[in-house]
């Protein structure tokens, strides 16, 4: 592109996600010094010009035509989402052609038309066909709206902090831009019973609540007293005596925003589910006589009728998943799945009644129950109803193993044709900023085949990825989580997409987060650190978030001591390996720190090098475990060592961070963690 000379963008005005794409488009012409002007596709003529860029639909028979005028290579038939660059080229006239299979396609690709032109100008742009790999890519939010209707565990500090977030319109704007940006297109929200706080029954009109509450005690005593068992305990007297509004609203007002929400959604290519955990009657309970009792009738009705009036309220929402628990104790699968089908199946049935034309997903999460059981009693839905499955793929250890086999059994059994969604746990890592592209990668594909897969969505349990609150140089407003984790959301989301994106492709978004930095070099020493944590999850497995927090080196019980049996004999290898990574990253990473940057990069930097200590701590914690019974005073040095590496760690994080109160494993306490390792010390000195 040469400097001043003018380009014209053609598109539809009329679709919001093509003009979110021009938008990122115009921005990098003006970085690469040039001046634009807007035009409707309907204007494009042979007028003499000298740029163009064409953002359109492949159906479009006037777009067809002008293509086909131009001698450009022909389009392949495009699955959904799917998108096609073309560049054409006259002696004086370079045409450069977006075109889409629909508007997310068209969309997705003015996006990526717009980064290479920011990144290496116009003159760059290639010819590509791209196609989604998996078809549904998406987040999983544990959603914190109200202390009356909470998520399944929303004790801990980033649900607390989030609960007014959620009510933000300027976040999920901001959320869902950058979620189109990086080729998501399903966001899931989980809730035992969120319906008091989204909807309005009518034959259940006082069950809705007006008005944001959260619970104004302490949440550390709350969890000593509280945080064991299904959540059953999460909106109890407690809570309800500590109730404080923190918005006033109105339920109609309530749900004018989530409509809001889903509509700006589908403008970014992204659609809404909500997904629950079962029996909770969370702000329902009392009224009318509603209960979490199974036998009770008029819950079956107003859970009924609850369903059929959340889809006439959101003419955008995509669909609803269930769980057969985690609070239907002592009952079996049969009678589970007879309960779910006579609320959720039938509300949903009463739905497509009124809504014949409706397309509706329902998930059925795989837990706590048996695929028999549940195919049996929700073979009634309709062709309108698409059916799926849900199932934790890695337990709640995302970060592990790019292999997990949790799944394979269960597939062999599943019915033919059973498509699954796979949830992505990730309860590993809440501090610190992790990116490795091959693990990503690798991991994505060894998903099961298409014909099993629909897609992913991805979150935590233990915590809330809305705005970050634990830094100690916090942004106005505080920065959202995913742009602070951008490099990893851009992993998970763009190779889900496209799964043969190279390394060198990642690079360049580094070099435009960090202009004039050594990225390639940071790309390498950000990917050995970010090998650390799966490694030490290899090394000392728990499948569960409340078990423990790798960060923490803790759980919901507390301290994992060195005496504690989970630290077995044998881990030396691991440790050997874990110690590798580590010390890789230590040799390399001095180099990139003494380049001065913004405070991104140096807090990338710090994160990484915390990252490291972590990892010589577990090394050392490791091999000590080889020897406290055979060895105690070996033991006890590797543990003096292990000390040693994590005061290093707790000082880069006591320097970036707050300590945090998770809510499924307890305190990430900074200076407590290093008590707790001069503990182990003490723990094999008496044991010697």
């Amino acid at each position: 592109m040469v400097l001043g000379e003018n380009v014209s963008i053609y598109s539809r005005s009329e679709i919001p996600a093509i003009q979110f794409a021009v938008k990122d488009l115009t921005q990098a012409i003006k970085l690469n010094g040039n001046e634009w002007k807007m035009e409707p596709l309907s204007a494009l003529t042979d007028k003499s010009e000298n740029i163009r860029l064409v953002l359109g639909l492949q159906d479009d028979d006037v777009l067809a035509g002008r293509l086909q005028a131009v001698r450009a290579k022909g389009l392949e038939k495009m699955l959904a989402e799917g998108y096609a660059i073309r560049v054409t080229r006259t002696e004086d006239l370079l045409t450069i052609w977006a075109i889409g299979a629909d508007a997310t396609g068209a969309m997705y690709a003015g996006l990526s038309l717009a980064e290479t032109i920011a990144q290496d100008g116009i003159e760059a742009v290639q010819e590509i066909d791209c196609q989604p790999y998996i078809k549904k890519r998406g987040l999983k939010m544990n959603i914190p709206l109200d202390a009356r209707t909470p998520s399944y565990a929303d004790c801990g500090d980033a649900a607390q902090q989030n609960i007014a977030v959620m009510w933000d319109m300027n976040f999920w704007k901001e959320h869902l831009d950058a979620l189109a940006r990086d080729r998501y297109n399903t966001i899931t929200l989980w809730s035992p019973h969120p319906f008091p706080s989204m909807v309005k029954v009518p034959e259940y009109p006082d069950v809705a609540l007006d008005d944001v509450k959260i619970a104004d005690l302490d949440w550390n005593n709350w969890f000593d007293k509280y945080a064991g068992g299904a959540g059953e305990h999460s909106v109890n007297q407690e809570v309800l005596d500590h109730l404080k509004t923190i918005k006033n609203i109105s339920i109609e007002e309530k749900i004018e925003f989530w409509r809001e929400v889903m509509e700006y959604a589908k403008d970014r290519g992204i659609e809404f589910h909500i997904i629950t955990w079962n029996i909770f009657v969370w702000g329902a309970d009392g009224k009318y006589g509603i209960t979490g009792s199974i036998d009770n009738e008029t819950t079956i009705d107003y859970m009924r009728k609850t369903v059929r009036s959340l889809f006439e309220t959101y003419p955008l929402l995509a669909g609803i998943g269930v769980t057969a628990g985690e609070n239907m104790k002592r009952i079996t699968p049969e009678q589970k799945e007879n309960w779910l089908w006579k609320t959720y199946g039938l509300g949903v049935m009463d739905a497509k009644k009124a809504m014949p034309d409706r397309k509706i997903r329902f998930i059925h999460r795989y837990w706590m129950s048996k695929i028999p059981e549940i195919t049996k009693h929700f073979e009634g839905f309709d062709d309108g109803v698409e059916f799926n499955f849900s199932f934790k793929y890695a337990k709640a250890r995302l970060y592990s193993n790019t292999k997990p086999t949790f799944v394979d059994e269960i597939l062999r059994d599943a019915p033919k044709g059973t498509k699954w969604w796979w949830n992505l746990r990730n309860d590993d890592i809440f501090y610190f900023r992790w990116g490795d592209a091959d693990y990503v990668r690798a991991f994505l594909n060894n998903l099961p085949p298409a014909e099993q897969t629909e897609g992913f969505h991805m979150g935590s349990d233990g915590y809330i990825w809305g705005r970050e609150f634990v830094s100690t140089e916090p942004d106005s407003p505080r920065q959202l989580e995913v742009e602070k984790h951008w490099y990893k959301y851009m992993l998970w989301g763009r190779l889900g997409y496209d799964p043969t994106l190279s390394n060198a492709y990642f690079e360049k978004a580094m070099q435009q987060r960090f202009p004039g930095k050594p990225t390639q070099k940071l790309q390498s020493v950000w990917a050995r650190s970010s090998m650390i944590i799966p490694a030490v999850n290899r090394a000392h497995w728990h499948d569960w978030d409340f078990q423990w927090s790798v960060e923490a080196c803790s759980g919901r019980k507390g301290y994992h001591a060195i005496t504690d049996t989970c630290w077995k004999a044998g881990g030396s290898s691991m440790a050997d390996e874990i110690q590798g990574h580590a010390e890789f990253v230590l040799n390399e990473l001095p180099a990139l720190q003494e380049i001065k940057g913004d405070k991104a990069w140096q807090r990338t930097l710090a994160d990484v090098e915390a990252m490291a200590h972590l990892g010589n701590y577990y090394a050392e914690k490791i091999r000590a475990a080889d020897y406290k019974a055979s060895n105690p005073g070996q033991a006890i040095l590797h543990l003096k060592e292990a000390l040693t590496h994590w005061e290093k760690y707790a000082a880069i994080g006591q320097q970036q961070y707050k300590s945090q109160l998770l809510s499924r494993a307890g305190q990430a306490d900074w200076q407590q963690g290093y008590e707790n390792a001069k503990k182990d010390i003490l723990l094999m000195e008496n044991e010697n």
